[in-house]
């Protein structure tokens, strides 16, 4: 399927300003005990909410990436994993750069990431898609996932800073 860009964004910004949309309600939802939100930092001495703005600024980018990754994959379903991963890793760095260090939202750019490389790979299917399609899509992705992950492990050292 060729597009060219413009026709490319019509299919992916609806996705990418969900993502984002979604992010920054998560974020403003208030009260969220122990969590922070609009009023306080809850649990977290080390972040409020004016961060977390800042970082869903710093990664929003990268949810159209992960939608666009996903469109342009061809094959295996557990291969784009391997694809995503390195937007996933950019996407911490800006956080971590924008945060000075704080882990505001690494969970996020995992769990949007795969649902916006999901999502993308279900628009270039060309076929109307549900919650249940993504989240059966997202099942594929991250087959052998963890199995893969721990197989690495075994051959590295100092797996954290305790060792």
């Amino acid at each position: 399927m060729f597009l060219n860009n413009r026709d490319l964004n019509s299919l992916l910004l609806p996705l990418y300003e969900a993502a984002v949309s979604g992010m920054l309600l998560e974020v403003s939802t208030t009260p969220k005990p122990g969590l922070v939100d609009r009023n306080n930092s809850g649990a977290h001495r080390d972040m409020d909410f004016n961060l977390f703005m800042r970082s869903t600024a710093s990664i929003s980018f990268y949810m159209y990436e992960f939608a666009k990754a996903g469109f342009n994959h061809d094959g295996d379903l557990k291969e784009l994993i391997y694809k995503i991963k390195p937007i996933g890793i950019k996407a911490e760095e800006n956080m971590f750069k924008e945060t000075h260090g704080v882990n505001t939202q690494k969970g996020i750019i995992y769990l949007m990431g795969l649902v916006c490389s999901a999502s993308g790979f279900l628009i270039k299917q060309g076929n109307p898609f549900n919650s249940e399609d993504i989240c059966s899509t997202v099942s594929n992705i991250c087959k052998d996932q963890v199995e893969d992950e721990l197989k690495s492990i075994s051959k590295k050292e100092n797996l954290s800073s305790g060792c």
